[in-house]
């Protein structure tokens, strides 16, 4: 009589790392069997499932999570064995940012602001900024300038803690407007107090309006404005001009008013006490002026006052 024979069946095993989603994650099985050999392997995985067959295989899950992977391992002689694991899909970072603005002048500041998200207890870890493909910055917020004026483009990746990469590139795009260029001429540059009018000539490109501070409390804002300045002194003019875009520049330029000495001499007075016209006073602009007695006239810039004849 003989007696039944007793086949081992597969020992079914299998490896696989966790994965990020939408990346292919390869799964392989490592089973054996004892006596005999395998002759079939197939997979499910998935929901909706899906099939595979083979030693190895890659899938791309639908969706982050946790998903059971079943493998069945048929023996050369009809013994089967199944196997079920659990694969961790990680999430990506939602990629997004916000923009402090859009339309700048050349050198205007701009925040760049990372607002990505990602599913808890997950957590993005680390950001690349993009500025027409070059790297800008690694911090979760950027603040920059734009030189030369011209379309610049912002990308932004972002990546979480498990590894796992998402990128948006090129959502925005930031208009840079060029800078007016400021200047313009003071005519004269240097004068006294007597012919104290200063003109301004506008000498300024790409600019639509023009604003000046002469330094004396006094403003205009014609193109080509003059001002007359009431004392002597040196004065800062500044001149501010703004292009049809909003963009502004500024330019200086430095007047010099002299102090002129004018000397007014009365042609009479009556020295008799009688508290009318009893002193001569010489009058002085631009410097302090001193009051003569008749009895004791002192020479005044180098003349004898009493014979008008020099020192």
């Amino acid at each position: 009589m003989l007696g039944n024979t007793i086949h081992p069946a597969p020992v079914n095993s299998m490896v696989f790392a966790p994965n990020c989603f939408e990346a292919n994650t390869l799964i392989t099985s490592t089973s054996t069997i004892p006596q005999g050999s395998i002759t079939s392997t197939t997979w499910t995985m998935d929901d909706p499932p899906v099939l595979y067959v083979g030693i190895s295989v890659e899938h791309e899950f639908a969706s982050p999570g946790f998903f059971p992977i079943v493998l069945e391992t048929l023996s050369d002689q009809g013994c089967e064995t199944m196997l079920t694991d659990t694969v961790e899909i990680w999430p990506l970072p939602l990629v997004s940012y916000a923009l402090s603005d859009t339309v700048l002048c050349v050198n205007d500041p701009v925040q760049l602001t990372n607002t990505s998200t990602i599913p808890e207890p997950y957590a993005n870890v680390s950001w690349q900024w993009f500025i027409n493909g070059a790297l800008a910055g690694t911090a979760p917020e950027l603040s920059t300038t734009f030189d030369p004026a011209g379309s610049y483009t912002v990308g932004l990746v972002v990546t979480s803690g498990n590894g796992c990469v998402d990128s948006l590139f090129n959502a925005q795009q930031i208009m840079v407007h060029p800078l007016p260029v400021a200047g313009f001429l003071a005519d004269p540059t240097h004068t006294g107090i007597l012919q104290p009018e200063i003109q301004v000539l506008d000498t300024s490109f790409n600019s639509v309006q023009w604003g000046y501070d002469f330094g004396d409390g006094a403003y205009s804002f014609l193109q080509n404005p003059a001002n007359t300045y009431a004392t002597f002194g040196s004065y800062v003019i500044e001149q501010i001009v703004t292009s049809v875009h909003g963009c502004l520049d500024t330019a200086y330029q430095q007047v010099v008013i002299d102090p002129d000495l004018l000397i007014y001499v009365p042609n009479t007075f009556t020295p008799d006490g009688d508290g009318v016209n009893d002193v001569f006073l010489p009058s002085l602009d631009g410097f302090r002026g001193a009051g003569v007695q008749s009895d004791h006239l002192e020479p005044l810039g180098g003349v004898d006052l009493r014979d008008g004849r020099g020192r």
